[in-house]
């Protein structure tokens, strides 16, 4: 499911057709209009482990947005290839991209397990120096 909504941003940032950010369903769980980051947007999806039921949240940040959609609020939830915002260049970011970071926690309000870049998945990928 990560990876899935990893590779869904990066087609988003790389493909000619519209800026528009899709991501997979789940729940707004947060965001911000200032800052370093910007404007954000934290998704949260509920992870189940089939052979122990162990239950684990994976709360997606996506930063940098030039804006974010219409609806998206706490709580709100997210469909499916739902559009949460758009590509932009918010905060102290020079050129437009979306910053995203993977976090895992036992609760969407709790403290990250550990958390994730795409850099982690995808060790081509270089930073532009900027978040």
């Amino acid at each position: 499911m990560v990876l899935a909504a990893m590779v869904g941003a990066l087609q988003s940032m790389t493909s000619r057709a519209p800026a528009r950010l899709q991501v997979l369903a789940g729940a707004i769980h947060g965001g911000s209009a200032g800052g370093a980051g910007g404007r954000a947007v934290n998704v949260a999806h509920l992870y189940r482990q089939r052979e122990t039921g162990l239950e684990r949240w994976v709360v997606v940040l996506y930063s940098h947005l030039a804006s974010i959609a219409p609806g998206v609020g706490r709580g709100s939830p997210v469909p499916n290839d739902g559009i949460i915002g758009t590509v932009g260049a918010s905060g102290n970011a020079v050129t437009a991209h979306v910053h995203m970071e993977i976090h895992v926690r036992e609760r969407p309000d709790s403290h990250s397990i550990y958390w994730l870049t795409p850099y982690d998945f995808f060790p081509g990928l270089q930073s532009s120096g900027t978040s």
